[in-house]
């Protein structure tokens, strides 16, 4: 199953205007994640993202609500690969 994460926005490369990228925070692992489609993105922001593309920015409740769910059902840990991290 492939599943949107929420994750805390770190800090945003703005090196390249045709590919901006973050580093994004997923509960303590830091991922490279496009932000290209969502220009008014901004360091401390969660956002969904999904096969290393920030898809949506969503607020902080909803998105401890989801990892709190996704910790529960063990699926964070499949779909980070966070098996032997």
């Amino acid at each position: 199953m492939c599943l949107a994460v929420p994750g805390r926005v770190v800090s945003i490369d703005h090196a390249d205007p045709e590919m901006q990228m973050a580093k994004v925070d997923f509960s303590g692992i830091i991922k490279d994640v496009c932000v290209q489609w969502l220009p008014e993105v901004k360091e401390g922001d969660y956002v969904l993202a999904h096969v290393g593309m920030a898809l949506n920015i969503i607020d902080e409740e909803d998105a401890m609500e989801t990892l709190g769910l996704l910790k529960e059902l063990g699926e964070i840990d499949a779909e980070m690969g966070q098996e032997g991290w």
